[in-house]
């Protein structure tokens, strides 16, 4: 107990101080979970903290991840009819986040040497942290390099798509979702939860589970083909 003690003290400061800087500021574009990975990485790097100190305490929250994405199906209940109405359009759009993500990785890495075990992490930063893990060890790769970009991905998809969203006032809560929970998976969800409610959020929830599933299904595909 002693050992996760750390771990699970800074995680709750950093949630906590999190929430209080968003609300006593105002800040609209960024929300809580990016404001609080930010300033856990500074706080570990000023202070000089070893990531061995607060390994046992984030490893034993991250085994609640799995379990935890199943509480998204909640606000897909009460908003299902959203996606029903316009099923045609939303399995374009997720078609299109993944088709996305496969193919600029896939033209990028024409140009670079890179191994199978990092080919596999970055395949994978656009699914939810338990989803990137679970495939990681599947293909033998390294499920600690895939949570790390897939925190990358989340972090900043999250911050500019927000941005984006404000900049080109996109309404509908649709391609919110679908934009959002195809390229950020959680953190996008939370994102649009946090600035656009519930309805976008049962969209992003849905999309990435999704897009994590085809994820799943062509990833050992792509990567035999470069």
């Amino acid at each position: 107990m002693n050992k996760l003690l750390p771990g699970l003290l800074i995680t709750f400061f950093l949630y906590i101080s999190a929430s209080y800087l968003k609300t006593r500021f105002n800040i609209k574009y960024i929300n809580k979970y990016i404001i609080a990975a930010v300033l856990g990485m500074t706080l570990m790097l000023a202070f000089k903290i070893p990531y061995e100190v607060y390994e046992p305490g984030g490893s034993f929250l991250k085994f609640f991840l799995a379990p935890l994405v199943v509480i998204l199906a909640i606000p897909l209940y009460r908003h299902y009819h959203v996606i029903a109405k316009h099923k045609i359009i939303f399995f374009a759009g997720c078609l299109f986040a993944i088709g996305l993500n496969f193919g600029l990785l896939f033209l990028a890495l024409r140009f670079f040497t890179v191994d199978n075990i990092l080919k596999t992490a970055i395949y994978t930063k656009s699914v939810t942290g338990a989803m990137a893990m679970a495939l990681n060890e599947s293909l033998e790769a390294d499920p600690n390099l895939a949570i790390l970009l897939v925190s990358f991905s989340g972090i900043t998809g999250g911050v500019i798509g927000g941005v984006l969203i404000k900049i080109f006032k996109i309404k509908s809560t649709l391609a919110q979702g679908v934009g959002m929970g195809g390229i950020s998976h959680i953190v996008g969800s939370m994102a649009v939860l946090e600035s656009n409610g519930e309805e976008a959020n049962a969209v992003a929830s849905t999309t990435l589970g999704i897009v994590g599933v085809m994820t799943a299904i062509f990833i050992p595909l792509v990567i035999n083909l470069i």
